[in-house]
């Protein structure tokens, strides 16, 4: 018996980039029912890498999957900056 291994190339560059990739359609779909344009995943990159508290992916992640599960994403709003 032998086994052969093929690793596959991920899409994402980055642990971040699949993060924010994630949660971005989601967080879309929420800006467009209360009326607001989406957001791009380079814009949302920007405003968490303002936030000190948001540069650890762990942190970015914990605070995300929190977001996505209470189906409200007022809280990450509050954490980020208001102007780029």
């Amino acid at each position: 018996m032998q086994i052969t291994y093929s690793p596959t190339l991920s899409i994402y560059k980055t642990r971040r980039d699949e993060i924010l990739s994630t949660y971005l359609p989601d967080l879309n779909e929420l800006r467009e029912k209360a009326g607001y344009k989406p957001m791009s995943k380079k814009l949302l990159a920007i405003k968490c890498n303002q936030n000190p508290f948001l540069k650890d992916d762990g942190e970015l992640e914990n605070l995300l999957k929190e977001c996505q599960n209470k189906r409200s994403y007022s809280k990450l709003f509050w954490v980020l900056p208001r102007k780029v």
